[in-house]
């Protein structure tokens, strides 16, 4: 029978599921076509990207048991032309790998996306992140918001004091086993909460520390200069944060426990953030100071006078801690004199807040407790002498 001329190039059943499992195909697999694993400029060899998505999409026809037309290269290539058509595609070259526009994104908001992942992986030196970044930024090329086109709008200044990258550390000759090496490891036992064993390669401020611990993995966390494991002991039962760089690669599983679930690390993750929210810094104390600040502790009143130069600093912190209270003291003329400072903290904190107000120097006085108010006189007493002679 002749074809009628204004037929539609889809109406055979077989062509429209090779069409829509193209469409599924680049919504499962973006980037798909990339010759990520090759590089083909060194073999002479030529990539098409569209035979990587012919055996995707023949893949995926017998995953999801549906018949389709012939898929040559060819013919694919008149598929795509009538994806273009309708604007499922861009009227571009797909050089770094096919995907359908910006997935829940604008373009506006992808470019702030990509912009925040390339800062975390740059800064504060978070290995997955940088490689995600680096993938997402090749396959972007062709939509123009690649790294020379990204303007960072926004940015954060925090970043990691110690080496994260165990291959750039490799090319630098600058390698140490830490656990920075096993990363993905970790990232599963969290998830599952599966027990590991991790191992000390260095423990330089806690003399005594045992070599090794068997632990529940809660969560990675980027504080201050550096990357922080919580997590949950096995043994004493009690939270810590531990610095990654100071652990070794060396990690075993614990195969006589089993996983006890995502809803067990969420219960002990919300006492982490408890614990966290309360205190000051990243410090979690001890069993015996946790067991009594989460059974009601009050905790410590802490007070400190700044004065005329750091004062208005102090005031801007307006969410510094939930409990805090900041007096405002003016003279006559209503020109600010100092203001006090006060919150409710657990003794666990305590070191880690008044190191925050040494940095203060003589605009900042303490006030209580009496505990630190002495050992600040004695600071400066040896302050003074070493300065003296």
């Amino acid at each position: 029978m002749k074809k009628l001329p204004d037929a539609h190039p889809y109406q055979d059943r077989t062509a429209l599921n090779r069409l829509l499992l193209i469409i599924a195909v680049f919504i499962r697999q973006p980037g798909i076509g990339y010759p990520e694993e090759t590089n083909l400029s060194l073999t002479g060899e030529h990539h098409n990207a569209l035979a990587v998505v012919a055996t995707g999409l023949e893949q995926l026809s017998i995953d999801l048991g549906r018949e389709i037309a012939a898929s040559s290269v060819p013919t694919l290539r008149k598929d795509l032309e009538f994806l273009r058509k309708y604007g499922i595609i861009e009227e571009r070259m797909y050089r770094w790998g096919y995907y359908l526009g910006t997935g829940i994104f604008s373009h506006q908001e992808l470019q702030v996306a990509v912009q925040a992942l390339k800062d975390i992986g740059d800064r504060l030196g978070d290995p997955s992140v940088r490689d995600l970044y680096q993938k997402l930024e090749k396959r972007l090329r062709g939509l123009e918001l690649g790294e020379r086109d990204l303007y960072p709008v926004r940015s954060q200044l925090d970043r990691s004091i110690v080496h994260t990258n165990p291959d750039r550390m490799r090319e630098q000759k600058l390698y140490r086993e830490t656990l920075f090496d096993r990363l993905s490891e970790v990232e599963t036992a969290i998830v599952t909460g599966q027990g590991i064993e991790i191992y000390y390669a260095r423990a330089p401020y806690q003399t005594g520390t045992t070599q090794h611990l068997q632990v529940y993995p809660l969560q990675l966390i980027y504080h201050d200069v550096a990357w922080y494991l919580i997590c949950d002991l096995i043994d004493s039962k009690y939270l810590a944060a531990i610095r990654l760089d100071r652990l070794s690669s060396h990690l075993c599983q614990l195969t006589h426990l089993p996983p006890r679930g995502k809803s067990a690390q969420l219960d002990r993750l919300k006492i982490v953030n408890r614990l966290l929210q309360n205190g000051w810094g990243l410090s979690l104390g001890s069993q015996e100071q946790q067991l009594q600040e989460l059974n009601g502790d009050e905790g410590i009143e802490v007070k400190v006078r700044f004065f005329e130069k750091v004062a208005p600093f102090i005031q801007e912190g307006e969410k510094r801690h939930p409990r805090q209270k900041i007096v405002v003291k003016k003279n006559l003329n209503g020109k600010l004199e100092f203001i006090t400072y006060s919150t409710v903290l657990p003794e666990r904190s305590l070191p880690e807040f008044f190191r925050w107000v040494r940095r203060f120097g003589s605009q900042a006085l303490v006030l209580s407790p009496e505990k630190y108010v002495e050992e600040f006189r004695q600071e400066l007493r040896l302050l003074a002498d070493l300065y003296l002679n």
